[in-house]
């Protein structure tokens, strides 16, 4: 999903390391019970955190905190390391030409759900277009935790439709999926029609339903949709390794990923669910709701 605005969920829990047994979020052996860690590692990434191997920087800016233990706000997110121009897209003239230590930053929302006496706890993170914060922030909240218990790890796991099959998102139905396979072979393309050059291709096949119809709920078609061994689908001889489902919700469509190899499998899609700004990205108020509304919801579920 390219150009998009999407949303990732990610299951939180404690395991103590002398037994792989999973904890409460308040454990009393905890040397910082995950709520007040919680609080510590936002106030401790309120300024910037440079990653010069991977070229990226980042830090948190927290716009509300609900009680100990839950926060949002916006991770501003930044790439640096070469230089481009920065060109008027009407006017093809160049404004700017950056240079290999300007770092250009976007603003990603985040939320920590991890309230006392829970067992687990939830986040999201926003990701736009292709960039997303997930891996160096969760990378720091785990290396944060260790040094704070070092008895004890936190496991991130990201959530995927299987994970939450009965929630309300993924009761809802599907009007089409989208299998594709990324660079093609040539035997497969070939099918279809005489490939040039050799730029590679991608393959993909769409299955909509009638206009008034649906081919069913989400947790019903992802169950239908399974990879073999590999990690690949076998749809009419041709091994896809990616489905994205497009689901109706509210009277709007939204994309989630079902599978796949890439990082897009299980985002989901909120592009036309939240209100944009003049700058061209979600509004705060508009991704809360947005959020907030979906991890109830899966709460409700991996609660149960």
């Amino acid at each position: 999903m390219p150009s998009s605005i999407g949303l990732r969920f990610y299951e939180v829990t404690v395991i103590r390391r002398a037994d792989s047994a999973a904890v409460r979020l308040n454990d009393p052996q905890l040397v910082k019970q995950v709520p007040a860690f919680i609080a510590d590692f936002v106030s401790h990434n309120a300024s910037v955190t440079l990653r010069h191997e991977i070229e990226r920087s980042w830090y948190l800016e927290e716009r509300e905190a609900e009680n100990t233990g839950i926060s949002r706000g916006i991770v501003h997110y930044g790439t640096y390391g070469f230089e481009s121009n920065f060109v008027d897209s009407r006017t093809k003239q160049t404004n700017y030409r950056r240079q290999i230590h300007d770092v250009e930053e976007i603003p990603l929302f985040y939320e920590f759900w991890c309230p006392p006496e829970s067992d687990f706890g939830l986040l999201a993170f926003q990701s736009f277009q292709i960039r997303s914060c997930v891996t160096v922030v969760t990378q720091a909240l785990r290396d944060h935790f260790q040094l704070s218990n070092p008895a004890y790890y936190l496991r991130v796991r990201k959530l995927m439709p299987a994970d939450v099959k009965g929630s309300a998102y993924y009761r809802s139905p599907v009007k089409r999926i989208r299998l594709i396979k990324r660079r093609a072979p040539k035997d497969v393309t070939d099918r279809y029609f005489t490939r040039q050059g050799d730029g590679g291709a991608d393959f993909e096949i769409a299955i909509a339903a009638r206009r008034n119809g649906t081919l069913g709920p989400l947790a019903a078609v992802g169950d239908k949709i399974k990879p073999q061994a590999g990690g690949v689908l076998r749809y009419d001889g041709i091994e896809f390794d990616e489905a994205l489902a497009e689901v109706m919700i509210g009277g709007r469509r939204r994309r989630v990923g079902v599978f796949g190899l890439s990082a897009d499998t299980g985002v989901i899609d909120v592009s036309d669910a939240v209100e944009k700004g003049p700058d061209g990205h979600p509004v705060f108020s508009s991704m809360k709701t947005e959020v907030r509304e979906l991890m109830d919801d899966f709460h409700k579920v991996l609660s149960r």
